[in-house]
C-alpha cells in the first residue's frame, strides 16, 4: 500500500522571508508532498521575485496569486481548489514543519480509518532577527 498525496498549502502576502522558511521545511519532510501550493494574496511587487524565486526551487511547487488582497481565507479557499492530493495540510507562511510531520500525519490516519482529521502539538520561538512575529513549530 503506498501513502497518500498531500498537498501542502500555503497562503502568503508580503512575507518573501518567511515563506522561504516554511517552503524549506516542506521540502526537507521524510515525507515528501505530492505538491505544495503557494497562494499569493496580492503581495507587493517586491516580494513578487523573491515568491518566483522560491516557487522555481521545486518542481512540486505551483504559486497562485489572488489579482487583488482578499484575505487569508480567500487564499486558502482558491488553494484547496488547485490541490489534486488525496489529504491537505495548510501552513502559513509564517509556520514551520517538524521533518516527520506528513509521515506521522499519514501514520495517524492509517492507524485510525475513521479519522477525519490530523492535529498537533506546537512549540513557539520569536526570531527576532526576521522581526517580531511569532514563528510556530510544529513537532
Amino acid at each position: 500500500m503506498h501513502a497518500p498525496a498531500v498537498s501542502v498549502v500555503i497562503p502568503t502576502r508580503n512575507r518573501s522571508a518567511l515563506l522561504e522558511e516554511a517552503v524549506r521545511s516542506v521540502l526537507a519532510q521524510t515525507l515528501p508532498p505530492h505538491e505544495l501550493i503557494v497562494v499569493d494574496d496580492s503581495s507587493d511587487p517586491e516580494h513578487l521575485h523573491a515568491i518566483r524565486t522560491i516557487a522555481d526551487s521545486s518542481d512540486c511547487i505551483h504559486v497562485h496569486r489572488l489579482p487583488s488582497h482578499r484575505g487569508v481565507s480567500a487564499a486558502r479557499n482558491l488553494g484547496l481548489d488547485k490541490a489534486t492530493g488525496d489529504l491537505i495540510l495548510f501552513l502559513d507562511d509564517d509556520d514551520l514543519l517538524h521533518p516527520r510531520m506528513l509521515e506521522a500525519s499519514v501514520h495517524s490516519l492509517e492507524l485510525n480509518p475513521a479519522a477525519d482529521v490530523v492535529t498537533c502539538l506546537a512549540r513557539g520561538f520569536i526570531n527576532h532577527e526576521l522581526s517580531a512575529d511569532s514563528l510556530q513549530l510544529a513537532v
